[in-house]
């Protein structure tokens, strides 16, 4: 599942897309009158819908602007993998105390 690149709520669908509501009537949109935006931007929008009880985050990348999305997404990536290779004890185990050691915590 990828995440909102404004709020960081996990989406459950993310589709590329020409327009917000483009198509009219296709299924990921949901239906008019359950659904709501939740962020937007000139690249995505995040909006939520109701589907009986539930409520479902998603994700519309607009078209044009997912090179640059996917370039983010794969810098993130990048990051988190090094992150997660850096923070081991000598045994191998992870270390919970890594974030707390590291110079950029709490922005200290």
């Amino acid at each position: 599942m990828r995440t909102c690149p404004s709020c960081g709520q996990t989406v459950n669908s993310t589709a590329i897309v020409t327009a917000f509501n483009d198509p009219d009537g296709w299924q990921f949109w949901g239906e008019k009158g359950q659904r709501w935006i939740v962020c937007r931007s000139d690249s995505y929008v995040h909006f939520r819908v109701t589907l009986g009880r539930k409520q479902q985050h998603r994700l519309a990348m607009i078209h044009g602007h997912v090179a640059e999305w996917m370039a983010t997404e794969r810098a993130a990536a990048e990051k988190n993998a090094h992150l997660l290779g850096t923070s081991r004890n000598h045994d191998g185990t992870p270390d919970h105390d890594y974030y707390a050691k590291s110079d950029d915590w709490l922005g200290g």
